[in-house]
């Protein structure tokens, strides 16, 4: 039975399983074995396009956002065998919701990973390249939807509807450009720290922004409805940033050092995304919001922030995402751009301008700032990434009825074609190591007798301490060629997004973390005893494991050092056969470095894993 509203559907209720095409039933029509086959086509539809797609340097989102084109229909649902068996009459409502908690979950680490204390500690040129980059595309792309604003569709006319999409066109989503940064191992490059600092700004900006869509796009049947938007958000972020953030903090104190959290409270937080989404969708704060603002309050990095993100990544990212994608895919109809272009046009070049004015405003800052061309425009290609946060704003307005499936095919092809046309292009221009790369010879051998010797001493345990301390004693400084070593204590990244660089001789805050104020005492006595003959400045640096050798790197070339030492262990452990295999850790940091370094470099081998005596051997290498 048809109304002028709806549809309703009757259809014979079956079982959630088949028993088995043995009793001649069809496993399709049954609801269960129909998602694995979904959520099965989407992960390896998108895995060829991956790996069709590595030799042009793209990131994961495009193959993702390609391969849910490709099962909807635009290519394969286009036939009606095929869409009829694959995704029945419901399967758009469970596709649907399962994406949303998937962006609900990458929202969620998305904002765990996040530090807001940023935009207190970096320097006024990230100020001035969020700032230039988010308030001149703001202001161009709002002329230009000025422009054609009598070309648009009704609800695209209006200012509400005006404001959110300029508004997106301007602000650099931190989630999309940290996946990304991360993918081009640039988070500890001087170009990527400058990038994610500069998009959280952005972020914040951004926020800020959104709010004052939502309110007005409430508010324009009833003024009151929009006081009422704002109020909820003031209690709901009162509350996320009051209560819960306490909680967690509770639990972050009551946790021993070097012990994980309590499973228990893991589980609720995790629980607690969900619960965060439905209260914010229940106010009209929009569901996605919530879990963002939940992620925010985590405090970040171990021990709360990094089990979280370790819990939930995997099922979040590699089985929740994938519907997310099928969902955007399944809305997406390239169809509409062939009948429907004269009238898609007007929206088409103001976001084209949008994106333009983005880029040109972030490079002409750059190059205020004395960057060099090569990295302004790097920079600028960086922050006009776009990916995740960009499909489910488009969601969220499709919701609103503020635009249509032909809008949104446009929105989304413009998005993967800006990411799949700058992401090589940043590969191309930007080279992290090219600094490192140094004409003359630094190393021990060219170093003038009778002056002083600059070494960068790697540590990556307490473990390493002794070995390096016996080596320079063993070295023997003296008042005619002292040693002024730069100890870098590194430290693996986990559930937080930027990278950390400390010089603690100059730090304003010292470090909560103990084990790293342990090494750095050591170090501190072990100078005291061997007097003015031996210097020792320390450093550390955190930062994903893959990039720690270019803080090494770059450490070693400010320094002017003509040698880095790196530990290298061989830990011996015993297997249930009673053999000994051997591990080797930390080793693909040693060969970055060694492939890398603008200086010689030294290999600290621990020849004892069970004692805590070890023997300092170091291989000159000439580079």
């Amino acid at each position: 039975m048809a109304t002028k509203q709806n549809v309703i559907i009757c259809r014979a209720i079956t079982n959630d399983h088949a028993f088995g095409i043995f009793y001649g039933q069809n496993p399709l029509k049954y609801s269960f074995p129909l998602l694995l086959l979904e959520l099965s086509s989407i992960i390896i539809i998108s895995r060829v396009v991956r790996f069709l797609l590595k030799p042009l340097r793209q990131p994961k989102v495009i193959s993702e956002i390609i391969g849910g084109i490709i099962l909807g229909p635009s290519v394969l649902s286009r036939s009606k065998t095929f869409h009829a068996y694959m995704f029945p009459d419901n399967a758009d409502y469970v596709i649907k919701n399962l994406g949303v908690m998937g962006f609900m979950y990458f929202l969620f680490m998305s904002g765990v990973k996040m530090d807001l204390t940023i935009p207190r500690r970096v320097d006024k040129k990230h100020w001035y390249i969020a700032l230039v980059g988010v308030l001149v595309p703001l202001l161009g792309s709002l002329s230009i939807a000025l422009m054609v604003r009598k070309s648009l569709d009704r609800e695209l006319a209006k200012a509400s509807s005006i404001w959110g999409i300029t508004s997106s066109l301007a602000i650099t989503a931190f989630p999309v450009l940290y996946s990304i940064v991360k993918e081009l191992n640039l988070v500890s490059s001087e170009i990527g720290r400058m990038a994610l600092a500069s998009a959280v700004i952005s972020d914040v900006i951004g926020m800020t922004g959104i709010v004052i869509f939502e309110a007005s796009k409430q508010g324009e049947d009833n003024p009151i409805v929009a006081l009422l938007y704002v109020v909820s958000l003031v209690v709901f972020m009162g509350s996320i940033m009051g209560g819960v953030r306490q909680a967690m903090l509770w639990i972050v104190r009551t946790t021993p050092e070097g012990k994980p959290v309590d499973q228990i409270y893991v589980v609720v937080i995790l629980l607690g995304v969900m619960v965060a989404g439905f209260f914010a969708d229940m106010l009209g704060l929009a569901i996605a919001n919530g879990p963002l603002w939940l992620g925010l309050a985590v405090p970040d990095g171990p021990p709360l922030g990094a089990i979280l993100v370790e819990k939930s990544e995997t099922i979040a990212m590699d089985f929740l995402m994938p519907f997310s994608f099928m969902y955007v895919g399944m809305i997406t109809d390239l169809s509409f751009i062939k009948s429907d272009w004269p009238h898609l046009q007007p929206l088409f070049y103001m976001v084209l301008a949008g994106y333009t004015i983005k880029m040109a405003a972030t490079l002409i800052v750059a190059r205020f700032l004395d960057m060099t061309i090569r990295d302004s425009l790097t920079l600028s290609l960086i922050m006009s990434l776009r990916g995740e946060v960009e499909l489910l704003l488009f969601l969220h307005w499709k919701d609103f009825k503020m635009i249509r499936e032909e809008h949104f095919t446009v929105l989304v092809l413009l998005t993967a074609v800006v990411t799949a046309l700058f992401t090589p292009l940043i590969s191309i221009l930007y080279d992290p190591t090219r600094p490192y790369m140094v004409n003359r010879r630094r190393n021990i051998q060219h170093t003038p007798p009778n002056t002083e010797l600059h070494i960068v001493a790697c540590i990556h345990e307490e473990e390493n301490l002794y070995g390096l301390m016996k080596l320079l004693e063993l070295s023997n400084p003296t008042a005619d060629s002292p040693f002024s070593v730069y100890t870098l204590h590194l430290v693996e990244l986990v559930g937080r997004s930027n990278a950390v660089f400390v010089d603690h001789e100059n730090e304003e805050e010292q470090n909560d973390q103990s084990h790293i104020s342990s090494i750095h005492n050591a170090l501190k006595i072990f100078q005291e005893s061997r007097g003015e003959f031996i210097r020792i400045h320390p450093f550390t640096a955190i930062t994903l494991k893959r990039s720690m050798y270019q803080n090494i790197c770059e450490l070693a070339l400010s320094k002017n050092a003509c040698l880095i030492i790196v530990p290298f262990h061989k830990n011996m452990t015993d297997n249930h056969t009673g053999t000994r295999t051997l591990k080797q850790v930390h080793q693909s940091v040693s060969s970055n470095v060694l492939a890398h370094a603008p200086c010689s470099v030294g290999i600290l081998v621990d020849r004892s894993p069970y004692q805590n005596i070890v023997n300092g051997v170091f291989e000159k290498l000439d580079t």
